[in-house]
């Protein structure tokens, strides 16, 4: 049996085999990101069919009348007013659903809070409807450090009109 050198073998280099490899591995994963940038993207609405189910996420693309607008702009302006209410909780108004974006400071105190509530649709039938909107909050503390917040938020509220005519929110849906 013949004996090799080591000179005689084939010499083989890693390094541009595991070079071309990473580049692969990288591009592929931007890919993926990249395409669910795009799958994501509110105005495709794709994410929003996901969470809220083809039909009911076909309501943002309706355009509401001046009546159905001047309802959804007050729903969003008491909103707004629940986001931004710093008062203590015995004092809170009572507007349904919408308490559940009350802050009360069991730990931190808040000192101010920015928001913004933007009215995207509403469409109301009868006595009962919805309002879609997107908010964004940020509460801080007496330092300026954020205690908590939430950015563009898109979030559909259905309403109904109670008793005494005054829409009240009855189910707020967003996602988790």
């Amino acid at each position: 049996m013949e004996r090799r050198d080591k000179k005689d073998r084939k010499y083989y280099p890693t390094l541009p085999i595991f070079g071309i490899f990473a580049a692969l591995l990288l591009v592929g994963i931007l890919v993926i990101v990249v395409t669910d940038i795009f799958r994501y993207d509110q105005k495709t609405g794709s994410w929003q069919e996901d969470f809220f189910g083809r039909e009911i996420s076909a309501e943002t693309e309706h355009t509401p009348t001046e009546q159905e607008k001047e309802t959804g702009e007050m729903i969003a302006q008491r909103l707004k007013d629940t986001i931004e209410y710093s008062g203590d909780e015995e004092s809170a108004p009572n507007v349904g659903q919408l308490g559940r974006f009350y802050y009360f400071p069991h730990y931190k105190e808040t000192a101010s809070c920015d928001s913004e509530v933007q009215l995207k649709t509403a469409l109301i039938d009868g006595d009962s409807g919805s309002v879609w909107v997107t908010y964004t909050y940020h509460r801080y503390d007496k330092t300026g450090e954020l205690i908590s917040g939430s950015s563009n938020i898109l979030c559909r509220l259905t309403i109904e009109k109670n008793s005494s005519g005054d829409w009240t929110v009855t189910k707020v849906s967003e996602p988790a």
